[in-house]
This record gives structure tokens, C-alpha cells and sequence, in this order.
């Protein structure tokens, strides 16, 4: 018998991105300020193109950097306290989180779906998770943070399931997932 434990890691970046975010959100608006006073006492059509184009580049980044943010909060709160085990010999995947307990078998499963980033560049290549849809219509969500490869881990009960893949840019977890988990 072949059983493989996983366990929640939160990923060594997490307080980075935020840290990140609350710094250039400070100096951006800094200097945005900064050139908005200069415009003010010296106008001109070039440097009022200037800090608008500046400024486009700069909400861009922190879009970015804040989608990124609210997936590490979304993931974190779906795995958090997680424990996988993956048992080989009887194809099952038994799901321990806050003491509750869930079993999951080929038998059960309706559908099974693999959400992968299209920019798999880092970060954003590593924001993966899989989406069980049980016969019983519940959905068990398990990111990246917790089963790093999904495809080699979950062999046995994807090969009998026929997982869709989907790719988003941001991967996001559906609202409704959230509060259903």
C-alpha cells in the first residue's frame, strides 16, 4: 500500500506580495502627487500625457500585484489546516481539514476539473487548483499550496474521471466555491 501525505505550505512569497503592494501603493502616490503639483504650477500638453501614461503603467502594476494578493488570500483560506492522503492501492484521496474528515473516490466523483494559469511565468504559474464535483453535489477545492502536481499525485482517480482542464489568466476561485466549501 502506497500512501502519500501532503500537508498546507504556505508559500514563502505570501507576506512578500503584500509587503509589495502596501510600498508601491505609498510611493506611487507619492510621486503622482509630487508630478501633479509640478503640472499644476508648470503646464504643458507633454507633461500632462506624461503623468497620465505614468500613471496607466502604474494602476497596471498594482492591479498585478493585487490580483496576485487576493488569489494567496483566496488559496489560503480554501487549504488552510489541509492534509491530503493519496492511498495508490485503493484509489481514494482522504481530505482532513479542522478535524472534518472526507473521503474521496472514483465512484463518487462526477466531474473533475483542473484550473491552470496560461501565464505560467512566475508567480502566476503557480496558481493552480483542482475542483472535485461529487455525486452528492458538493465541491472540494485543493490548490497548489497544498498538492504541488496534481496530475502525477491523483493518477489513479483522474485517469477514471476525465478531468477538463480550464486556463485563466488570474486563477481565481469562484465566489460560490468559497462559500461552499
Amino acid at each position: 500500500m502506497t500512501e502519500m501525505k501532503y500537508k498546507y505550505k504556505r508559500p514563502k512569497d505570501f507576506w512578500f506580495y503584500q509587503i509589495v503592494l502596501f510600498i508601491l501603493i505609498g510611493l506611487f502616490g507619492f510621486i503622482i502627487l509630487r508630478e501633479s503639483i509640478k503640472l499644476y504650477f508648470g503646464y504643458t500638453n507633454k507633461a500632462l500625457i506624461m503623468l497620465i501614461i505614468f500613471i496607466l503603467i502604474i494602476l497596471g502594476v498594482l492591479f498585478i500585484i493585487y490580483q496576485i494578493v487576493k488569489i494567496f488570500n483566496e488559496y489560503d483560506l480554501i487549504d488552510r489546516n489541509k492534509e491530503v492522503r493519496i492511498n495508490d492501492e485503493n484509489a481514494q484521496v482522504e481530505i482532513v481539514q479542522n478535524s472534518i474528515k472526507t473521503v474521496i473516490t472514483k465512484e463518487n466523483i462526477k466531474h473533475v476539473r483542473i484550473y491552470e494559469s496560461w501565464a505560467a511565468t512566475y508567480p502566476l504559474g503557480y496558481f493552480k487548483y483542482i475542483e472535485f464535483l461529487l455525486n452528492t453535489g458538493d465541491h472540494i477545492l485543493i490548490t497548489s499550496f497544498t498538492l504541488p502536481d496534481f496530475a502525477l499525485n491523483l493518477k489513479l482517480i483522474l485517469k477514471q474521471s476525465n478531468p477538463t482542464k480550464q486556463k485563466k489568466f488570474f486563477n481565481r476561485i469562484n465566489q460560490l466555491l468559497l462559500t461552499s466549501r
